[in-house]
Formats: C-alpha cells, structure tokens, sequence
C-alpha cells in the first residue's frame, strides 16, 4: 500500500503558531470544505514532492510588489467558486515553505491585507522560530 507521507519529501512545508499556540493554519483549514481541504492538502502534497525552482503557476505563484515582497502564494481555485490562498515563504532554507496566512481571494482580491499580515508573521518567526512547527498532513473532515 503506498502512504504518500512516507514518500520523498523535497519541500518541507511549515505552519505559522499564534501568540496563542494555536496553527493559525490548522485552523482556518479545518474551518473550509471537505472539497476545499482535500485540494489545499492535494497541492500541498505535489509541491512538496518537487524542488522549488520547478514550482509552476496553478498551484504556487511567487507574489510581487513592495507589500509582497519575499511572498510566495499557494493558490487553490475551487470548482464551485472561490480562490484560496495561503502565502508563505522560502525560508530559513531554500527547501522549507513556511505558510503563514491562509485567506480566501474573494475577500481580499488584492491583498492590501493578506500581503502585510503575511510580512509581520514572517518578522515574528525570524525573531521567535518557536513559531512555526510542520505542517501536519491533516485530515480531512
């Protein structure tokens, strides 16, 4: 039987821990769609399989502009409406994808907020990398 966690792992994908100690991605994850959870942890699961600089746009796409800068976006368009997103970043090694802050596009089509929430998450884990931990795989419901 083939249990695609055993898998090779490339990218290792990370998860932003709140003030609270809460995976602020967990979180919102568990609160979407069993259809929109199961293509999130789908793309999560090819990305990780491949080296970064063979990501292509559908599932990732790096973010410009001065508010995105250093931004990267997992993108997920659900066939029954909606654009998910969660921005993360490569860091501190090129083969770790940190995701930091999960969103739905319809709500902030141009990111005036979603981009500098994402920078600040990151500020906080460079100072604190106590505020990540592995994105788990989770399950969905």
């Amino acid at each position: 039987m083939f249990d695609s966690y055993s898998a090779i792992e490339v990218v290792t994908f990370r998860c932003y821990v709140g003030v609270d100690g809460q995976d602020e991605i967990r979180r919102w994850f568990e609160q979407q769609t069993p259809g929109v959870q199961g293509a999130i942890a789908a793309a999560i699961d090819a990305l990780r399989r491949r080296p970064a600089h063979w990501w292509r746009r559908k599932p990732y796409a790096s973010l410009h502009g001065p508010s995105c800068l250093g931004i990267g976006e997992i993108r997920e368009e659900h066939p029954k409406g909606g654009h998910y997103r969660i921005l993360g970043y490569f860091g501190p090694l090129e083969t770790v994808f940190t995701m930091v802050y999960p969103f739905k596009k319809d709500v902030d089509p141009s990111y005036p907020l979603a981009c500098p929430q994402a920078r600040l998450r990151r500020m906080e884990i460079e100072h604190d990398q106590r505020r990540t931990h592995l994105w788990g795989g989770y399950t969905v419901h």
